[in-house]
């Protein structure tokens, strides 16, 4: 599943992943993305790169092109394009950190069978890759807003099961914590 893509490419990807239907007709004077901040009539070159990159999806059948009776094109993802921006996405997700901490600790609790070890194992990196303490074997603690992030995390890795996900508004000896996260 090793595809090649460029910024283009990768841009429609995740339009597509998000849930967004670009539309585009044939016509060059109507050729315009639904995408709100993509509503724009594109330059003759910005069209032209935009159309390679849709045809090279297209080939790559990472995309799906259906065309209705009004000449209207409408983009999905393939099976293999969801698992290519998905993974994308999973490699390149993080934690954004609030100007302000909500006083909040996000625990995550595990305990994924020996038969899954290759997605638990998997997902221990990605936690800490996220920057999530492991308080103690398979319970991990963020400072932050990672719901989604986990989310996201434990239905790629197909472990909605094994994993529960709290909030918690102290916990004892928290010193450490605060000093991994630099809080005061």
């Amino acid at each position: 599943m090793r595809h090649k893509l460029g910024r283009l490419q990768k841009e429609v990807l995740a339009r597509v992943y998000a849930g967004l239907t670009l539309q585009m007709t044939r016509s060059v004077s109507h050729n315009r993305w639904v995408v709100e901040d993509l509503v724009r009539e594109w330059e003759e070159e910005e069209r032209k790169s935009l159309n390679r990159a849709i045809g090279s999806l297209y080939e790559s059948r990472l995309v799906i092109m259906r065309h209705d009776q009004d000449d209207v094109v409408t983009l999905t993802l393939s099976n293999e394009g969801k698992m290519y921006a998905l993974t994308a996405n999973l490699n390149t997700m993080k934690v954004k950190k609030p100007k302000v901490w909500d006083c909040k600790w996000r625990v995550v609790l595990s305990d994924i069978p020996e038969n899954h070890k290759a997605s638990r194992d998997a997902l221990r990196t990605h936690f800490k890759g996220l920057a999530f303490e492991e308080y103690q074997k398979s319970v991990w603690v963020h400072a932050y807003d990672c719901r989604s992030q986990v989310e996201l995390l434990i239905e790629f890795y197909g472990v909605r099961q094994y994993v529960r996900y709290g909030l918690l508004s102290e916990i004892d000896n928290d010193l450490h914590l605060r000093k991994k996260f630099d809080l005061k």
